[in-house]
């Protein structure tokens, strides 16, 4: 019998080995020893295929459970949050992204309250900013594109 959840994880992740597969032979890969751009994105992407191809083959051997699709809405959430910090990065700044996205984030469990959200938002994202910005340097502006001046 089919185990529909593991069944439909190893096609996903089957399915993300194969594009990043594809996408990594574009570069030059080069050799072991000395290796090119694409080398270790086509070896990662050649074990999530692998590894997704077993958890196929497993679940083909296990009992079936369905799946209960009441999750996929905070997993929709997250996911949603994540284009919106790439859809407001280059408007709201990078404090301003996080803030929305930890806030956006949040709704995935309902039963947190406001207080709750916006000291989470503004907490990540303090420490987002001080970590990528401040520490690993990334040339992103801080703030919105109207506060820079």
């Amino acid at each position: 019998m089919l185990r529909q959840t593991d069944f439909i994880s190893g096609c996903v992740f089957v399915l993300l080995g194969l594009f990043f597969g594809l996408g990594a032979i574009q570069y030059r890969l080069g050799t072991p020893a000395h290796m090119g751009a694409g080398f270790l994105p086509l070896a990662l992407a050649t074990v999530l295929v692998l590894l997704g191809a077993a958890i196929v083959a497993k679940s083909l051997l296990r009992q079936s459970e369905s799946i209960e699709w009441g999750s996929v809405l905070p997993v929709a959430i997250v996911v949603g949050s994540v284009v919106l910090f790439a859809a407001t990065l280059r408007q709201a700044g990078f404090a301003g992204a996080s803030f929305l996205t930890v806030l956006a984030a949040s709704f995935a469990r309902p039963s947190v309250g406001w207080i709750q959200r916006l000291v989470l938002a503004l907490f990540c994202s303090v420490v987002a900013t001080i970590i990528f910005i401040e520490l690993l340097g990334l040339p992103i502006p801080v703030w919105p594109l109207f506060v820079s001046g």
